[in-house]
């Protein structure tokens, strides 16, 4: 099993994982990291997600930002190395910020949202030769104008994390015309009307059947009803009041696994949450490693962003910002475990995204 970190200088890592069990069960005792490969950009450029081909072929195409999307071979990860670069110049001039694979199908969620947000964009790229992508359509609008955190394919369908801006969806049934469906903006004013520095963002995402799971930052975590796509209604609302009281929460990214989700609160750490009835979500854990308080955002030892469960072991992998890495055995799925980390405080790198081969 190879995890890989997308961080902003070290910009791609490539780990081997080895795995510790106790005689007496299957729970998983500890995690051990190996770095075996690297590639490094210089200092102002960022990487911020990864995508293995996801037909089993040896590359990795990269979200990066101001550079594009870049194409890797991994056939070697001690040897990585650059093959291609696709620029934002083909895209619009809008900054590829995720990705998303579906069979011969890349989906590339366009428009930066760091400081000045860009217009929203989609394109979709036909990689039945992963060395030699093909552009099939670019879709983007104005009318949206705080880039793209994320992008999630389900059926004939995109749905795009439009930061301030909400949900969108778009129909991609015709991979050579994107066409617009519909937005929802999901109350803003709850927990509380926001300050200017507390503004939701739908950052991260996860679908269920017609129930799309979206991270709204500091507006906690929503669900969208999408039964009608022309249509969104959000029916469900959910934030830890206890981190709520310290400090103004960020929920980042979310992965669902059967009854719970498991859910990156940034400095805040992890919380875990029962969505056995996703109209009355419930806190289930929260596990907060740094302290968090409202002074300690900046600069701070970890921020966990991304997660992924591996397919056959319960184990939940974070992206930990300046902790780099962290690992959790989820045997008892509302009490993950740490069983091991990553750390290299203080460093030039951070850790954004993290994904499994």
């Amino acid at each position: 099993m190879k995890p890989v970190a997308l961080a902003s200088r070290l910009f791609i890592l490539v780990l081997l994982i080895g795995l510790s069990f106790p005689v007496r069960a299957q729970q998983i005792d500890t995690i051990l990291f190996e770095e075996v490969g690297a590639f490094e950009y210089s200092w102002v450029y960022s990487a911020l997600a990864g995508q293995f081909d996801a037909l089993g072929r040896p590359y990795l195409y990269s979200a990066n930002n101001e550079l594009g999307m870049i194409l890797y071979d991994v056939e070697d990860p001690s040897d990585l190395f650059p093959i291609d670069t696709f620029p934002n110049s083909l895209f619009g001039n809008l900054k590829v910020t995720n990705l998303f694979q579906e069979g011969q199908y890349l989906y590339l969620s366009l428009g930066g949202f760091p400081g000045a947000g860009q217009d929203v964009g989609l394109a979709i790229l036909d990689v039945t030769d992963p060395v030699s992508p093909v552009i099939l359509d670019v879709w983007k609008s104005s009318t949206f104008s705080e880039g793209v955190a994320i992008v999630v394919i389900e059926g004939s369908y995109a749905y795009l994390g439009g930061m301030e801006e909400g949900l969108l969806i778009l129909d991609v049934s015709d991979k050579e015309n994107i066409a617009f469906v519909s937005h929802i903006l999901p109350d803003p004013n709850w927990p509380q009307p926001p300050g200017p520095f507390s503004v939701p963002n739908a950052r991260g995402m996860a679908i269920r059947g017609d129930l799309v799971f979206v991270c709204y930052d500091a507006g906690g975590l929503r669900v969208i009803d999408v039964t009608d796509k022309e249509n969104p209604q959000e029916v469900s609302k959910y934030i830890n009041t206890e981190m709520n009281d310290i400090t103004q929460p960020a929920y980042n990214n979310i992965q669902l696994v059967g009854d719970y989700a498991y859910i990156g609160v940034d400095y805040c750490g992890l919380e875990v949450v029962d969505i056995s009835d996703p109209l009355d979500i419930q806190g289930v854990y929260w596990y907060n490693p740094w302290d968090c308080t409202p002074a300690i955002w900046s600069g701070n030892d970890g921020h966990v962003n991304e997660l992924v469960k591996t397919p056959e072991e319960d184990l939940l992998f974070v992206s930990a910002g300046d902790t780099e890495l962290m690992a959790f055995d989820l045997s008892d799925p509302a009490l993950p475990k740490k069983v091991g980390e990553m750390a290299m405080l203080e460093d030039s790198a951070a850790v954004w995204g993290v994904r499994l081969h």
